[in-house]
């Protein structure tokens, strides 16, 4: 079995429809100037890694299956792919970023409460503290009274 008929088998298993949601649209009516500056930008970043000789194996792989093994059209593929699998990488940071900050805000709300509960109890024990000062304070008053009263008499 030659390595380009055992990489189709491999891929057939990894290969997904293409859902056109390539970074690289032909379709230019939805094109905002921002995602013309982020596809350069992803074009000089594959560019870069191209000319310095770094090449995403995988991708490298996807691109001379679906080409046949021509090498040319191989070439234009993996730019295609390569800044896909850029944008996917750059996806998968900011959902593990969100998962964190996720993490960091459960952590926060958690200790927020514990706080809060613990400022709850300190002020029911405050409540709890003035209403037996009261208390003592009226029962001081009542033991006056009648002290006086008994000693008037």
């Amino acid at each position: 079995m030659s390595l380009l008929s055992r990489l189709k088998k491999a891929a057939k298993t990894f290969n997904e429809e293409d859902s056109g949601n390539t970074p690289l649209s032909k379709d230019t009516r939805q094109i905002t100037p921002e995602l013309r500056k982020a596809e350069e930008a992803l074009l000089a970043e594959v560019m870069e890694e191209v000319s310095q000789g770094n090449r995403r194996e995988g991708v490298w792989a996807k691109a001379l299956i679906d080409s046949d093994g021509d090498e040319e059209k191989a070439q234009s593929l993996y730019i295609t792919y390569a800044i896909q699998s850029i944008v996917d990488d750059k996806i998968l940071v900011n959902k593990e970023r969100g998962r964190k900050q996720a993490a960091i805000k459960a952590e926060i709300d958690r200790k927020q409460a514990a706080i809060k509960s613990e400022i709850d109890r300190k002020q029911q024990l405050i409540e709890k503290r003035k209403e037996r000062v009261f208390l003592i304070f009226m029962l001081a008053i009542l033991i006056s009274f009648i002290t006086y009263h008994y000693l008037t008499r």
